[in-house]
């Protein structure tokens, strides 16, 4: 019998050890490209702390704001793809920014783990505006043409809902892009705007309790949502019928192994399938919705073939309403606009001449205000959900950028 032992003890000692599975051997960095306070920072620190269990590690957060998202999102595709750091990005803001041309981030530098949020859209004013009901708002817009409202940033997601509604219900605004929702959200408390558009989840909070800062008009939904029964969709009042929203979600640096994906991607799915986690969500007014790494995967290239479609579109309608322009261009603003013209993306200046006014490009490249309004009407097209060209505008005093 001791034979026997030896030899099963023996022969153990002779296999070669299993790969053990891998786990993050140190704290993990999750970047989020938005102010502390923001409604992406809130939804990240909630789902980091209900996440820590499950990957067995201290998940720190790190706010890289700036540029719509840019510098974030920018330091998480350069980060180290060993498992270390990991970060949230914002669906349609994300895929808009990595197409455009000179672009220092792409689609396909990062790898999907999983979606967090699908977040509705929502029009909000201040609780003691004038305005008790959206077709109020809007009789307003129209009436003035000039009712100023606070954007996360140019071709950012909120102001792409402002166009939706805008356009749908015929009234023109000023748009005043912010660094992102927490700032946007504060401009229009502190009266330096009108109205918003936000995600539910952004303003939940702020439209609560006994001394609410903000109301909330119309949501871009198909249906009314649950926690607000009394307020109408878009759709009811002859607007925009469509869900119009963002999506949060988790990605990791392009070249992170599989099993480290794989890691993550069981790790959050086990940590949104908690109870605990799920009430904690709907405490603060937001609603998980899982999506594996495939199902995110699919999400971020659809949305990357609209913003394609989109930005293709912006250049060659602004090219050719830039062509009416030259001959109005004072020597006077052109001297204003040199100093702005500089930080601007050469490429995104010759898709624009190349597509819309070839003919003359020699003579618009002497003419640095030209880049300027090419900037300002590219910011101004807007898509819908399905693509459609909804408003051009070339005026840089209706949409400031």
């Amino acid at each position: 019998m001791k034979k026997i032992l030896a030899f099963l003890v023996m022969a153990l000692l002779a296999m070669p050890l299993a790969a053990s599975a891998w786990t993050p051997d140190g704290d993990v960095t999750v970047i989020v490209a938005y102010k502390a306070g923001s409604g992406t920072d809130t939804g990240a620190r909630l789902l980091a702390s209900q996440a820590e269990k499950y990957v067995g590690k201290t998940l720190i957060i790190n706010n890289l704001p700036g540029g719509d998202g840019k510098i974030g999102w920018t330091e998480l595709v350069n980060s180290k793809p060993d498992g270390r750091t990991i970060g949230f990005i914002n669906l349609p803001t994300f895929t808009t920014l990595a197409v455009q041309p000179g672009s220092t981030f792409a689609v396909s530098d990062v790898v999907p783990v999983c979606n967090q949020l699908s977040e509705t859209g929502v029009v909000v004013v201040r609780a003691n505006s004038p305005w008790k009901s959206l077709k109020e708002l809007v009789d307003a817009c129209k009436a003035k043409g000039n009712l100023r409202c606070s954007t996360n940033g140019v071709e950012a997601s909120n102001h792409t809902a402002a166009q939706l509604l805008a356009t749908s219900a015929g009234f023109d605004y000023k748009a005043i892009p912010y660094g992102g929702t927490a700032d946007q959200l504060l401009a229009l408390r502190q009266g330096e705007v009108h109205f918003s558009c936000a995600k539910v989840a952004d303003v939940a909070a702020l439209c609560s309790g006994d001394k609410p800062e903000l109301r909330i008009l119309g949501v871009f939904n198909t249906a009314r949502l649950p926690e607000y029964p009394d307020v109408p969709t878009l759709g009811e009042l002859g607007y925009y019928k469509e869900w119009y929203g963002s999506a949060r979600a988790l990605v990791l640096p392009k070249g992170t192994p599989q099993e480290i994906v794989d890691f993550y991607v069981e790790a959050f799915r086990k940590t949104m399938q908690d109870p605990a986690c799920i009430e904690a969500h709907q405490k603060a007014g937001m609603s998980l919705d899982f999506k594996d790494n495939k199902q995110l995967a699919e999400l971020i290239a659809a949305q990357e073939i609209f913003c394609r479609e989109g930005s293709s579109c912006f250049f060659r309608t602004a090219g050719r309403n830039i062509a009416a322009l030259l001959p109005a261009l004072s020597p006077e603003r052109m001297e204003k606009a040199f100093s702005r013209l500089q930080s601007m993306a050469e490429s995104s200046i010759d898709c624009i001449l190349s597509m819309g006014i070839s003919e003359t490009a020699n003579d618009a490249r002497q003419i640095p205000a030209l880049y300027e309004h090419a900037h300002q009407a590219c910011a101004s097209a807007y898509y819908d959900g399905h693509g459609k060209l909804y408003r051009f505008s070339a005026s840089p005093a209706r949409h400031t950028a």
